[in-house]
């Protein structure tokens, strides 16, 4: 048995903490989509007539496809604040999320999280809308992804806990800096 060394003790607290960056999650709901196959900038061939509920747990995609999702929410007043977010994993493909007609984020295989702030300050209405790559191209090893189709996996409102944020990425800096000694 190898030694607990005081980095791997380290590391594994701040594994265990990443999971507390994050509170107060509302599923966010009544999503719909719609496909599409895409030619040109504004102009798609679009596969479905209608839109059609979707749920997180369900498969979309397709090859060559681009997904439309689209739902509306009221954001509460605990999370109109600063440190409000939403968090939408598409588990892979390409994503813009745009928000009352705003693009707002883009979202991929390394950010789900998109800051709600200052919106949520003046409305809390919103829209959100995201349209949605299947990524067909040859394969990427930092996606180690090749799948023509994905579960739309979460879809929820969050709150940030900022100061644990900060010391989460000061903490990770000292120990990637100690690893590259």
């Amino acid at each position: 048995r190898s030694a607990d060394l005081p980095i791997h003790r380290m590391e594994r607290i701040l594994h265990r903490l990443q999971n507390l960056r994050f509170y107060d999650p509302i599923p966010i709901e009544g999503w719909e989509q719609r496909r599409a196959k895409y030619h040109l900038p504004d102009k798609y061939e679009y596969i479905d007539e209608q839109w059609t509920k979707i749920s997180p747990g369900d498969t979309w995609g397709g090859e060559d496809v681009t997904c439309f999702f689209h739902t509306s929410l009221t954001v509460p007043d605990s999370h109109r604040g600063e440190d409000a977010a939403v968090q939408i994993d598409l588990d892979g493909g390409e994503a813009l999320l745009t928000i009352n007609g705003q693009a707002w984020q883009g979202l991929d295989w390394n950010r789900s999280i998109a800051p709600l702030f200052p919106l949520t300050q003046k409305d809390s209405k919103l829209t959100l809308e995201i349209e949605a790559f299947v990524i067909n191209y040859p394969y990427d090893a930092r996606r180690k992804d090749e799948r023509p189709f994905h579960l739309f996996r979460t879809a929820r409102l969050l709150r940030i806990n900022r100061k644990l944020e900060g010391f989460l990425n000061d903490a990770s800096l000292a120990v990637d800096a100690y690893r590259d000694l």
